[in-house]
């Protein structure tokens, strides 16, 4: 099936205590190009001003809807709440600190075909310190999921595949969106990564996040022991030193022997690059377009 132009589009939204960042996140939906757009809000038992927010925001477009925990349930399980009230054939997902550029939903419903399991897009990633923008496009196979995300953290896809496959399971603490990506990728076939840039994520350190490092740690622990059993050693490798960093160590010398030792020494050299990307910046400061390069060369 072809994209259907007329067809509902669902943005859900998992939001806790922060208020004031969801209002913009809320906004750049309601602004989106595509008009045939659903928004639903799940709110995890915020103990802010979110109820009081989300009643302002319903009174000003009868597109959204929201509803709230009894508990803290967590961000999958807010997911899911939403997926299940959800009206829209297609779906897609926006984090509350987070913001969608005017042409996101058209964009997708543009670039969508169904024998492609989802769509992902480009990103800007805004920082403290500045920005980043993370560009490719083309085929997203299992091959390559298995090496790092090569997805995001957020997919436009048919909402009927995400309940088929089970949704966000919400017994991972973390990693929850690439155990997703994984199964919709092995029950439908390759996902696609369109080229344009279509949503800005903030990284801002001055914001608490919502998973912690520990709660990291297990969840991509959890995540690689239940898909190791796909992964050759080079996937297992990166995999790991994924982990380590998630710990806030160094790269294991071992695994990058692993990587050179399967003929992945360019894979090596770019987990290291990558490691001090951040450096590189530094030192390339005022050099916009080589530090744009070295971005695209070892996203």
């Amino acid at each position: 099936m072809e994209n259907q132009s007329n067809e509902i589009v669902t943005v859900y939204i998992p939001t806790s205590n922060r208020s004031h960042l969801l209002k913009r996140a809320v906004e750049s939906v309601l602004c989106q190009t595509y008009t045939a757009v659903e928004i639903i809000i799940v709110d995890d038992h915020s103990d802010d001003d979110t109820k009081d927010v989300l009643e302002e925001l319903t009174k000003t477009s009868d597109r959204i809807k929201y509803f709230r925990t009894d508990r803290h349930r967590g961000a999958s399980f807010c997911r899911n709440l939403a997926l299940a009230h959800a009206t829209g054939f297609y779906c897609t997902g926006l984090d509350d600190d987070d913001v969608f550029q005017p042409r996101r939903i058209e964009l997708f419903l543009k670039h969508y075909n169904s024998q492609y399991s989802f769509l992902c897009s480009n990103t800007n990633i805004i920082l403290s310190k500045g920005q980043l923008q993370r560009t490719f496009r083309g085929l997203i196979p299992i091959e390559r999921t298995l090496e790092t995300n090569k997805v995001g953290n957020q997919i436009f896809c048919e909402t009927q595949r995400i309940k088929l496959v089970g949704g966000y399971d919400t017994s991972f603490t973390a990693c929850q969106d690439q155990d997703l990506w994984f199964r919709l990728i092995l029950q439908f076939g390759a996902a696609y990564r369109v080229d344009e840039v279509t949503m800005d994520i903030y990284n801002d350190a001055t914001y608490p996040r919502i998973t912690t490092s520990d709660k990291a740690f297990i969840g991509y622990l959890r995540c690689y022991q239940k898909y190791k059993f796909l992964m050759n050693k080079s996937h297992r490798a990166r995999r790991l030193i994924e982990i380590r960093k998630i710990q806030g160590k160094k790269l294991w010398g071992k695994a990058l022997i692993v990587l050179i030792a399967n003929g992945q020494l360019l894979s090596s050299i770019k987990l290291i690059i990558r490691e001090h990307m951040d450096v590189l910046n530094i030192i390339l400061m005022g050099k916009g377009k080589i530090f744009r390069l070295l971005r695209q060369l070892f996203a």
